[in-house]
């Protein structure tokens, strides 16, 4: 309704305040309607966590791009503080080693060196002590045993207390030389070195050992802290009633000169042998005039043995007979094993 429309006069603007009046109620029942039609109604919510880009970066990368931006300048004072921290700690490492080494490690590297020439020289004198000294032999002797045969043998002393070795040798005379054979010497002891029977169209007129091979081996003190100890532990050899009986006494043979000997070998030892070798010197007076070897198998501790052996030759007179037994204690296959090991008693 427009106003020009509304008659004049007092009747027109009674007319115009009810038209005014009903217009304001609607509106505002329709902003009632409108306003309660939202209180009904709840707010949507969005899942950020359901975001995805199509461009691969994740809601994770973002968040760690925001804090990194937000923190970056206190990471650059952290790293900046730590490289300061790093090379002040090598710079003062670095002067401390050159102050320390002006003060004293000049002096000390001097003192180093002196000893250093000291004790080179020292250590090349113990290692000339420790090394074994050399062999001690006699002259080659030169023993006739029947008829075309003859014997060889020279004494040999190691004079070392600590090492024992083990010798392949020969004897080489004006006609040849003798089969090698090899022999075991231990620390401090004198062996004999033999080579018997040997057929020769001549008697040699000398006759030289010869060493083809040694080989020497020192004696741990940590597995034989006393050697001498060990050895009388283990060599303990009774020898009795030793009977030489001459070729033209003995009734054995009528065509050959056979010599006869026989004696009593017991083991003292608390030890088992496979085998124990026995050198044997017949003695005129101071001179040696017969030489051979025995063995006895399978010797056990406490056992005593009889040993009888002859071999042919004249040897005439006999005023002494010297019996030496011999073994390597030194190997561990020399003893039979038992119950409690090998070497132990039973």
């Amino acid at each position: 309704m427009k106003k020009d429309d509304l008659p004049a006069g007092k009747a027109g603007e009674n007319l115009l305040d009810d038209y005014s009046s009903d217009y304001a109620q609607d509106v505002s029942i329709n902003n009632e309607e409108a306003g309660n039609g939202d209180e009904n109604e709840k707010p949507k919510t969005v899942d950020i966590k359901r975001y995805k880009d199509i461009g691969g970066l994740t809601l994770r990368r973002l968040d760690w791009g925001l804090w990194y931006v937000e923190h970056k300048k206190i990471l650059q004072r952290i790293l900046i503080g730590f490289l300061i921290l790093v090379s002040g700690a090598s710079w003062s490492y670095t002067i401390y080693g050159f102050a320390y080494y002006y003060t004293r490690g000049i002096a000390e590297d001097e003192l180093m060196a002196k000893q250093i020439i000291e004790a080179g020289h020292l250590n090349h004198e113990a290692i000339l002590m420790s090394m074994p000294k050399d062999l001690v032999y006699d002259q080659t002797k030169i023993l006739k045993a029947n008829e075309d045969r003859y014997d060889f043998y020279a004494r040999v002393m190691n004079p070392n207390d600590r090492h024992s070795v083990l010798i392949e040798y020969y004897f080489l005379t004006s006609t040849g030389e003798t089969e090698h054979a090899k022999e075991f010497i231990l620390p401090g002891e004198t062996k004999y070195f033999l080579s018997l029977s040997n057929e020769l169209e001549s008697r040699p007129v000398n006759a030289q050992l010869r060493l083809a091979d040694v080989n020497w081996n020192r004696i741990d003190r940590h597995e034989i802290s006393d050697w001498e100890l060990f050895k009388d532990k283990r060599i303990d050899f009774t020898i009795n009633d030793a009977q030489f009986v001459p070729a033209n006494q003995s009734g054995l043979s009528d065509k050959i000169n056979l010599n006869h000997l026989e004696f009593t070998a017991k083991n003292n030892s608390a030890y088992n042998y496979w085998n124990v070798d026995f050198v044997i010197l017949l003695y005129s007076g101071p001179n040696v005039v017969g030489i051979n070897k025995y063995s006895i198998e399978e010797f056990m501790s406490g056992e005593e043995r009889e040993a009888a052996m002859s071999w042919p030759g004249v040897i005439g007179r006999v005023s002494k007979v010297e019996i030496i037994p011999e073994i390597d204690i030194t190997r561990s296959d020399i003893y039979i094993k038992h119950e409690g090991g090998i070497g132990e008693e039973k």
